[in-house]
């Protein structure tokens, strides 16, 4: 009987043959079904063959990747990958693509957070630091935002490891290797190790600077609202965190962020003449972003204080502080890959733009209020009567 069964190809021919055989019509049935889930997961099959090409792999002890490390007495042979072999999914899936093992997660030492303003190299430092054999650095995942969105689950040391790990990954993937666009700078570090590490990872970090510091002072009333977050943070993963504060020359920074609003940072001959966007910007800085970081530094976290200009001009002294703030050595071979990727000199944009006499004054005023910013001031003068 099975070797005549013959799949109806319309309901009024499943219908006639229903009454001729109801036999026949079942196992009809039954053929198109095993048909309908044979298709479904052959499909699924290529899709995950694709998302996965190397599979994905699993600790030896955890049956997910994303399980809490409770303790750190795992063996460096149990469940170890090697990083630079596997490879990543899609976005969405990378933390379940790979999984760092549980003598690597117990093992870091520190969290850090950049705080600061946009185009103020905080992207180079954070670069720079990713090609640490024993840092990683994730670039504008912003796990503070994220932090306070996740359920209980995901708030533990494995899963946000993870996170940061992957996502450098997927940063070094998809961003470091792609040509850089004309114009723009290429932030990838020869011979070094972003987006992995070698033996250990010390230091874990996230690099958002502006939007962290804007979540760590959207409550000025209560210091306590403040540093929730970061509260929440240290007591989940029970590691010391830290704050690394990247500054630039604030007439220069404030000027390549009314260039880039305005789309003519890159262009030939770009100019912007609107002194009020300029003045408006310059307020918005000095409120929203300087005056953040001060309140930042209220809280109870070392933070380190890196200014552009002094890694242009000495990067060996400039990364040799930072590893030592970090509790990290500092290799030979890592500071001079490192200084390779750095301009000869800083990004001057300030004469790109129009300064009213007014914005001047209020840019130098507030200047003289901050001490990370004070050895700007003795270029202030000239620059007013210069512009």
């Amino acid at each position: 009987m099975a070797a005549d069964v013959r799949v109806p190809l319309s309901v009024s021919s499943f219908l006639r043959c229903w009454r001729n055989s109801p036999s026949k019509a079942m196992a009809a049935m039954l053929v198109v079904l095993l048909m309908v889930v044979a298709m479904s997961v052959n499909t699924r099959t290529a899709h995950l063959d694709r998302l996965f090409p190397d599979g994905i792999t699993f600790n030896k002890e955890s049956e997910t990747p994303n399980s809490d490390c409770r303790s750190s007495d795992d063996s460096p042979g149990d469940g170890l990958f090697d990083p630079r072999r596997s490879r990543l999914g899609t976005r969405q899936d990378k933390s379940s693509a790979e999984g760092l093992p549980c003598h690597i997660v117990n093992n870091v030492k520190t969290l850090l957070l950049f705080v600061g303003y946009p185009r103020s190299c905080h992207s180079l430092v954070g670069s720079i630091l990713d090609a640490h054999p024993n840092m990683v650095i994730a670039h504008e995942y912003n796990l503070l935002g994220k932090w306070q969105g996740w359920s209980k689950n995901k708030r533990t040391k494995k899963y946000v490891f993870n996170e940061l790990y992957n996502w450098s990954r997927h940063q070094q993937q998809t961003i470091r290797h792609v040509a850089p666009v004309q114009g723009r700078y290429s932030y990838g570090v020869p011979n070094q190790w972003q987006g992995k590490y070698k033996d250990n990872i010390a230091v874990i970090g996230d690099k958002r600077g502006g939007l962290t510091s804007r979540l760590l002072t959207l409550n000025e009333e209560s210091q306590d609202e403040r540093s929730s977050v970061v509260t929440a943070l240290q007591k989940a993963l029970k590691i010391k965190i830290k704050f690394m504060h990247v500054v630039r020359n604030p007439l220069d920074n404030i000027a390549t962020m009314c260039l880039r609003k305005n789309k003519l940072r890159n262009s030939q001959n770009g100019h912007l003449y609107n002194s009020s966007f300029v003045n408006a910007t310059a307020r918005r800085y000095f409120r929203r972003l300087v005056g953040g970081v001060e309140r930042v530094k209220k809280l109870p976290y070392p933070m380190l204080d890196v200014h552009c200009e002094d890694i242009i001009k000495d990067p060996r002294k400039e990364l040799e502080r930072l590893c030592s703030f970090l509790d990290v050595p500092c290799p030979r071979d890592f500071v001079k890959d490192s200084a390779s990727i750095i301009h000869a000199r800083p990004s001057v944009t300030r004469n790109l733009v129009t300064w009213s006499d007014d914005t001047m004054d209020f840019v130098v005023d507030e200047m003289k209020k901050h001490s990370f910013l004070s050895q700007y001031l003795p270029r202030a003068p000239s620059l007013n009567a210069a512009i």
